[in-house]
């Protein structure tokens, strides 16, 4: 099925796969959290919001 490639390969490049995923969404999640953080320490203010408009 796989050709030349055993299965003991691709299972190791599915874990390779799952680390490098789980490190994207570990990333993503921390800038989130840190976009979370500055619109809290840093609130929009509303007057100037409606008056550019």
């Amino acid at each position: 099925m796989f050709g030349k490639m055993d299965m003991v390969d691709f299972i190791e490049a599915l874990k390779v796969m799952g680390k490098g995923m789980l490190g994207i969404f570990i990333a993503l999640t921390i800038v989130y959290l840190f976009v979370l953080l500055l619109t809290k320490a840093f609130p929009a203010d509303k007057e100037n919001a409606d008056t550019e408009n």
